[in-house]
C-alpha cells in the first residue's frame, strides 16, 4: 500500500514528465513548410497570399498556408485613412493574425 507522500511524489513526477514531453513536441513543430510552387518566385508568393485571403465572407481560410509564406515573426502593416482625415497603420502578426 502506498503512502500519501509516495502518491503525491508520483503525481508530481507524472506532471513534470507530461509537461516536458508536450513542451518538446511544441518546440519541434515549428512553422508550416511552404509548398514549392507557392514560393518559386515573388509573383507566386503574392498569388498564394491572394488565394488564401480571397473568397466569400465567412469562408474557411488556409491559415497554415498563409503562415508558410512568411518568416516566423513577420508582420503585415496595412495603412488606412482615419475618420479625422489622417492616416494610420495597424501591425498584424502573421503567426497569430492579431495586432499588437
Amino acid at each position: 500500500m502506498r503512502t500519501t507522500s509516495q502518491t503525491f511524489v508520483r503525481g508530481v513526477l507524472a506532471l513534470v514528465l507530461l509537461a516536458g514531453v508536450s513542451g518538446t513536441a511544441r518546440a519541434q513543430e515549428g512553422p508550416p513548410v511552404a509548398a514549392a510552387e507557392d514560393v518559386e518566385s515573388a509573383n507566386a508568393i503574392i498569388a498564394a497570399v491572394y488565394e488564401v485571403i480571397s473568397g466569400p465572407a465567412g469562408a474557411e481560410r488556409d491559415w497554415d498556408r498563409m503562415r508558410s509564406l512568411f518568416f516566423p515573426g513577420a508582420q503585415l502593416t496595412p495603412s488606412f485613412e482615419s475618420p479625422d482625415g489622417g492616416y494610420g497603420v495597424q501591425h498584424v502578426r502573421v503567426a497569430t493574425g492579431s495586432g499588437r
